[in-house]
C-alpha cells in the first residue's frame, strides 16, 4: 500500500488521503460526493446493518459507509484512525458490524466503534473518531447532508 508519510503530512496520494484524513474534513477527500447526492434507499440497508459506496476511480476511489440502526442513518469515511486503511477487508468487503451488531468493526485489528458516534471503544484507537459524513433522509432516499 505505500507509506503515508514522505515530508510533515506526506505526498502522493496516501499523503493526501492522510493530510484529509488529520483535518476531519470529509468535503476535501478526493472524488467526495457533494451535499444532496442520493446514495440509496432506506429499505437498501438491513436494520441494523452497513453499506458501503464508492466514487471514483477503484484505484484511488474515495468509500463511505452508511450504518442503519432503526430509522436512524449514519455516515462515515470508511477509513480506520488507527492506520487510515479501509474498516472492511478485501476478503470480506460487505462485513462491518461486529457478530452482535451494535458496533462497527475494524477487519484488520478489531477496534470496535459505536455506530451513532463513530467513537472507538475498544482496542486501538480507542477514544478516536470515524470521520462523520451528515446525512439527511428525502423521501425513502438516503442523501449526504450540508
Amino acid at each position: 500500500m505505500g507509506h503515508f508519510f514522505n515530508g510533515p503530512v506526506g505526498s502522493g496520494y496516501y499523503g493526501t488521503l492522510m493530510g484529509n484524513y488529520l483535518t476531519g474534513q470529509w468535503q476535501t477527500f478526493a472524488h467526495a460526493p457533494k451535499p444532496g447526492h442520493v446514495l440509496c434507499n432506506q429499505s437498501d440497508i438491513e436494520d441494523p446493518g452497513v453499506k458501503e459506496f464508492r466514487f471514483g476511480p477503484e484505484n484511488k476511489a474515495f468509500s463511505m459507509i452508511v450504518a442503519r440502526k432503526g430509522d436512524m442513518f449514519y455516515g462515515y469515511v470508511n477509513v480506520c484512525p488507527h492506520f487510515q486503511i479501509p474498516l472492511n477487508s478485501p476478503a470480506v468487503p460487505e462485513k462491518f458490524l461486529c457478530v452482535n451488531k451494535q458496533h462497527l468493526k475494524c477487519a484488520h485489528h478489531m477496534a470496535l466503534f459505536e455506530v451513532d458516534t463513530g467513537l472507538c471503544i475498544e482496542g486501538p484507537p480507542e477514544k478516536d473518531l470515524l470521520i462523520k459524513i451528515p446525512l439527511i433522509t428525502k423521501g425513502d432516499g438516503v442523501a449526504i447532508g450540508d
